[in-house]
């Protein structure tokens, strides 16, 4: 029961500190006991990933297209 105050305590401390700042979700504790802070805006994925991206797409359509002859 101590384990789960505490823990209750540091997640309401990082909230009051994240309340000055904008952005970010409420913490979490995961599984393992790691806290969480995620961003509330969404990842634009790289460059780097999304012409890797393409580059599969456009194998794959070309394969699909292979196979139909």
């Amino acid at each position: 029961m101590y384990k789960k105050t505490v823990e209750d305590e540091i997640l309401n401390k990082i909230s009051l500190i994240l309340n000055e700042f904008e952005g970010y979700e409420k913490p979490l504790v995961n599984s393992t006991g790691d806290i969480i802070i995620k961003n509330k805006s969404p990842r634009k994925p790289s460059k780097e990933k999304l012409v890797l991206t393409n580059i599969f797409k456009k194998i794959i359509a070309d394969d699909i297209k292979k196979n139909r002859a």
